[in-house]
C-alpha cells in the first residue's frame, strides 16, 4: 500500500470506527451489535467505500437507524476525532481504535478521517463549522 493509499485506507477506515464508536451515544444502541467493512476498490462499487453492518445474523435494523440518522451520527463523530486531545496522527481508544479491530487499527489516519466525514457531509449538503484539526488542515 502506498502513502495515498494508506491515507484513503485510514481515513476510511477511520469513519468506520468512529461511526461504529460514537453511534450509541446517538441511537441508544451497543457497538457491539455493529461491525464493518472499508476498501479502497470494492468490486461492485468501484471505489472507495465503507459499510456498516448489524453483527446479529439476520440483522435487527442497528445499521439502518445509523443510515436514517447519517449527519447527527457522522457530526457526533467528526466532533470526537477532530477535537479528541490525544495528539496521535493516528487516534486513540477515545476516537478511533477498536478493540474488535480484525486489522490491529491499521491503517488508521486522523486528518484523513476528518476530510472523509467532512467530504460525507459535505457531499450530502450538510456544512461543517471547522475547528480543532480541521482548521490545521487548511493550513
Amino acid at each position: 500500500m502506498n502513502d495515498e493509499e494508506w491515507l484513503l485506507g485510514g481515513g476510511l477506515h477511520g469513519g468506520k470506527h468512529g461511526m461504529i464508536k460514537m453511534a450509541p451515544l446517538e441511537l441508544r444502541l451497543d457497538n457491539d451489535d455493529m461491525g464493518g467493512l472499508s476498501a479502497l476498490n470494492h468490486g461492485e462499487i468501484g471505489g472507495p467505500v465503507w459499510f456498516i453492518h448489524d453483527a446479529v445474523e439476520g440483522g435487527v435494523g442497528f445499521s439502518h437507524s445509523i443510515y436514517d440518522h447519517f449527519e447527527a451520527v457522522a457530526r457526533r463523530t467528526l466532533e470526537r476525532v477532530d477535537y479528541c486531545d490525544c495528539g496521535n496522527t493516528t487516534g486513540c481508544p477515545a476516537c478511533l481504535m477498536s478493540s474488535q479491530c480484525g486489522n490491529d487499527n491499521a491503517p488508521l489516519h486522523r486528518y484523513s478521517t476528518v476530510s472523509v466525514l467532512t467530504g460525507a457531509l459535505d457531499q450530502l449538503g450538510y456544512s461543517h463549522e471547522g475547528g480543532g484539526i480541521t482548521d490545521e488542515l487548511r493550513l
